[in-house]
């Protein structure tokens, strides 16, 4: 289970059922006054561990919401393609195993899969930071023949994999945004953005980072 807070709205994550859901107004009001450090009635409390299944207190809450980072988001600053068809074909491989594990696991056993990817030793930020450009430029050129635009999630779960599985550091961010509700999803190496533009992503409200 994940939770943020989205222009007042409190948004949860069940990634076990694969779905985002929202509290009652009241319930909502009660959940925000919880994790400013504020007394709840226990009528309230009870309603707030009834609707969420987690015991309400504000500990709970607060360990199920995303890392801040005090630093400010950072363009990816990617050369225009230095990638090459070796690097595509193992953006293509990376893709079809990303289709894969979320469409016979289901979404909660793709992003364990994603955890648990052993890095390769790691090597100079150098060596690293040519690594990733590469990467990230196969990948640009993959998602313009071979996904939707809309599939983000996709997307970056395939990018993810691709860059963890060559060293390289990256960070799978999922978010949402309240009325209308959306939910968008990116990959991050540390604070900067590699699929993503700062202005979209800044929209958006983190709910889960699979380091």
């Amino acid at each position: 289970m994940a939770l943020a807070v989205a222009h007042g709205h409190a948004i949860f994550l069940d990634c076990a059922l694969d779905r985002y859901f929202a509290l009652s107004p009241t319930e909502n009001d009660a959940l925000l006054r919880l994790l400013a450090g504020e007394p709840i009635s226990d009528r309230a409390r009870r309603a707030l561990t009834a609707a969420t299944g987690i015991e309400a207190n504000t500990q709970n809450f607060r360990a199920l919401m995303a890392p801040r980072s005090s630093r400010p988001l950072v363009e990816r600053g990617v050369p225009d393609d230095p990638s090459g068809w070796t690097v595509r074909l193992s953006a293509i491989y990376h893709l079809v195993a990303a289709r894969l594990a979320i469409g016979l696991g289901g979404f909660r056993a793709a992003l364990l899969q994603l955890a648990r990817i052993e890095a390769m030793p790691a090597r100079s930020s150098t060596a690293m930071a040519e690594c990733r450009d590469r990467i990230v430029c196969a990948h640009d050129w993959l998602s313009g023949h071979a996904t939707a635009h809309d599939a983000c999630l996709l997307r970056s779960l395939a990018l993810a994999r691709h860059l963890r599985s060559a060293a390289c550091a990256a960070q799978l961010v999922i978010a949402v945004r309240a009325e209308p509700f959306s939910a968008h999803c990116w990959v991050q190496s540390d604070d900067r953005l590699l699929n993503e533009e700062i202005d979209h992503a800044a929209s958006f409200e983190p709910i889960l980072v699979v380091q």
